[in-house]
């Protein structure tokens, strides 16, 4: 019977052109980068449009009257499971996302709420931030901002559950922010 030994070196070719191959197809992946779609289709949408950002919604969500004190442009919808999606664009003093996600660990630590999530990500390419509060209250918050040229844009979601917040259908919102 012969040994692994002897197997390895009667078949030393196949073994080489499997490693081979092997090789180049972990390298077109590295050089390609992995294939991931960054549009997203938000199917029977309505789109919306504000100073040079627009992203498509649903049309089951409805545009609700909301205040926010700090923000007095912003606009609300009302999405599934009485989530409130908030979005608001402002010109910004902050220089980076670590300026922006720090203050919001400041005030979320002041009004006794936690962060749950700090994570980066891309809207239409740029890199924004996706943070995470678990309020006093129980509820979740969720803050995705991006900054570009000294502008702020930021959709802030409030919803009872992390599974609201954290949504298929959120996402998908999302993946449709542009800035031209």
């Amino acid at each position: 019977e012969p040994s692994t030994l002897d197997i390895i070196k009667e078949n030393k070719i196949v073994i080489g052109a499997i490693l081979l191959i092997t090789i180049i197809v972990i390298g077109i992946i590295i050089a390609t980068g992995p294939a991931t779609n960054t549009t997203s289709n938000v199917n029977g949408s309505n789109k919306f449009s504000d100073a040079n950002f627009t992203f498509s919604y649903p049309s089951s969500w409805n545009e609700v009257n909301g205040s926010d004190s700090l923000h007095t442009g912003a606009i609300f919808f009302e999405g599934s499971n009485g989530t409130v999606i908030e979005y608001y664009n402002v010109t910004s003093g902050f220089s980076s996302i670590y300026d922006i996600n720090s203050q919001r660990i400041s005030s979320a630590q002041e009004s006794g709420a936690h962060i749950n999530t700090i994570q980066p990500m891309q809207l239409d390419g740029k890199n924004a931030s996706d943070v995470i509060v678990e309020n006093a209250n129980g509820n979740f918050t969720r803050y995705i901002s991006l900054l570009n040229n000294g502008n702020l844009y930021v959709f802030k979601i409030d919803g009872k559950t992390m599974n609201d917040i954290t949504s298929s259908e959120i996402d998908s919102v999302l993946k449709t922010a542009h800035i031209e």
